[in-house]
């Protein structure tokens, strides 16, 4: 049974649909599909391929025309005021009414329950740190893709069951194990930074580059991250019996995974698809 793993990375979740496009092209499909944040929301939407030969290439189409219909950060957050300084008295820095809109438009749930494939989402509580896994068959699953993506301090979390659920990137940034509980034999794995190359990548800047507050937030987000993903994909490469292929951009995608600049996503699309022409189907 094969497994597709999304990671979480913001608007750098356009190189999966990279990868993707190329390995449909051959065939691919998946009968488990896991992720947190971004790669939650692309799972998702993947699960709603319906049974059967081409359902699976339907659904990536679909999301696909979603992202390249992104005409920038607007159609995922509005800023708010006093940006920063918001934070202090809102619970983020960013309104996501934008990204819920654009959730509850297009996720039919009752196809996610109907197509024959096992999906895992993961959602942190900040009360107590629970990570939560939630399926296919879960009532209100577009609140909990909202929540999965909830980027910290820049998006608010959201209320669910008496708790406030952010990010499940927070504690697992590629969840291996989940594919590996549902019995998965091949897992694939894609990641929207390199394992190995946690650089700041500064070289395109002016000479005197200098990191503002956001700079530091998201960089310090990110490389918690890179740590919470080498022990996923350590745990998972201990599981007797699993293959796993982790595919991966050669080097860092971007210093903002915040940007949803419409060329943006399409340099990180065109990456994921030089990538995935690599890829064996």
């Amino acid at each position: 049974m094969r497994a597709l793993v999304l990671s979480g990375g913001g608007a750098k979740g356009a190189f999966q649909l990279g990868v993707l496009e190329k390995l449909i092209e051959r065939g691919y499909d998946a009968q488990i599909l896991c992720g947190v944040s971004v790669g939650a929301i692309n799972a998702t939407f993947l699960a709603m391929a319906r049974p059967g030969p081409g359902g699976f290439r339907v659904a990536f189409e679909r999301l696909l025309g979603i992202w390249m219909g992104m005409y920038g950060d607007k159609s995922i957050f509005r800023r708010r005021t006093l940006g920063l300084v918001a934070a202090l008295w809102k619970d983020g820095i960013h309104d996501t009414a934008p990204l819920a809109a654009l959730i509850r438009k297009n996720l039919d749930e009752d196809a996610v329950k109907s197509s024959g494939r096992k999906l895992r989402i993961g959602a942190c509580a900040l009360e107590d740190g629970e990570y939560r896994e939630v399926n296919e068959a879960t009532p209100g699953l577009a609140d909990w893709v909202l929540a999965s993506a909830a980027f910290p301090v820049f998006f608010p979390p959201v209320r669910i069951d008496r708790k406030t659920w952010t990010d499940g990137g927070v504690k697992e940034v590629a969840p291996v194990s989940a594919a590996a509980k549902l019995g998965a034999t091949q897992i694939d794995v894609i990641l929207c930074s390199p394992r190995h190359d946690a650089a700041f990548n500064t070289s395109d800047d002016k000479a005197g580059f200098k990191f503002n507050a956001l700079d530091v937030a998201m960089r310090a987000i990110d490389l918690m991250g890179h740590e919470v993903l080498r022990n996923d994909v350590a745990v998972c490469g201990l599981t007797n019996g699993v293959r796993l292929r982790v595919i991966e951009p050669p080097k860092s995608l971007t210093a903002n995974p915040l940007c949803f600049d419409p060329a943006e996503l399409r340099r990180m699309y065109e990456v994921g698809a030089e990538v995935g022409r690599g890829v064996a189907g």
